[in-house]
């Protein structure tokens, strides 16, 4: 009886070590599997924030850009010729016989320009996501501005992003390396690069109104088309000012109520500078 007793006892034991085990494996493994989910989220670096950021700031940009650009007559490098006129140059479409008016695709490619140069201005070295662990590697930006019923930005910015310790399989980043030298490796590193934006301007009926004055202008260099302008504006539903600075410069604004750039009526400026010294009366 003795030893059925202990028997049964050790049977008992048996019984009770197997299933502590089993059960220190259960949390064992529950607790390694939450570990390792907890690092894999870590590592997933969420480009939402800086895509809807470097969207406001294409958004910005391009409208500032075609404000800019078409204040100073579709330029952003001048001609030779301008006129320095309440803080913007405007350049001279006629200069006593000399023709500066930009083909369409000038004016896109100076768009292109300006648009190139102050975009960094508006995204700031990324500082407000680089202070909450973003490291962030730019490319070149490359912006292509296309003219229709709409205006079109599309921008290639390539942009690597990644969060945290900069680690991939136990190697720092080096971020001196060639931008493609570093590639999308265990989740740890996004890349974003095809950004588009667009603005509410068609501008090809724009430039279309334009040519049409400065083809009007030809025929006479020496006057200001007022009746052209007149019934173009009419007929097409714009306004237009001519103010005269000096006596013998005149500087064309037309504007477009229908189209509005950073909350104003859109408007579009070029200058003549005329040989009016046979019409001035001697005093």
């Amino acid at each position: 009886m003795i030893s059925d007793k202990k028997g049964q006892v050790t049977v008992f034991i048996i019984l009770g070590v197997l299933i502590l085990a089993v059960f220190a494996s259960y949390f064992f493994f529950k607790s390694f599997t939450t570990t390792e989910s907890l690092s894999a989220q870590e590592i997933i670096v969420d480009t939402t924030p800086i895509q809807l950021y470097v969207e406001g700031c294409l958004e910005k940009t391009a409208q500032d850009t075609i404000n800019f650009i078409s204040l100073q007559g579709g330029y952003y490098h001048l001609p030779k010729t301008y006129l320095d006129y309440s803080f913007v140059k405007i350049p001279y479409y006629f200069d006593d016989g000399n023709e500066n008016f930009p083909s369409k695709e000038n004016i896109a490619s100076e768009m292109e320009k300006y648009f190139k140069i102050n975009l960094p201005k508006c995204i700031n070295n990324f500082l407000a996501f680089k202070s909450k662990g973003y490291l962030i590697q730019e490319g070149e930006i490359e912006p292509e501005i296309y003219f229709g019923s709409q205006v079109l930005f599309n921008i290639d910015y390539p942009l690597l992003i990644t969060k945290g310790d900069p680690i991939i399989n136990n190697e720092i980043i080096d971020y001196s390396n060639n931008f493609n030298s570093i590639t999308e490796q265990s989740g740890k590193i996004k890349e974003l690069n095809k950004f588009s934006t667009q603005v509410n301007l068609d501008f090809d009926q724009i430039y279309s109104i334009i040519n049409d004055t400065v083809l009007e202008h030809r025929k006479n260099i020496n006057s200001v088309p007022i009746g052209h302008l007149s019934l173009s504006a009419y007929e097409n539903d714009y306004k237009f000012k001519l103010n005269y600075p000096e006596d013998d410069i005149v500087v064309y604004s037309l504007i477009f109520d229908d189209y509005k750039i950073k909350n104003e009526n859109y408007s579009f400026v070029f200058a003549s500078k005329y040989n009016w010294e046979d019409l001035k009366i001697e005093s």
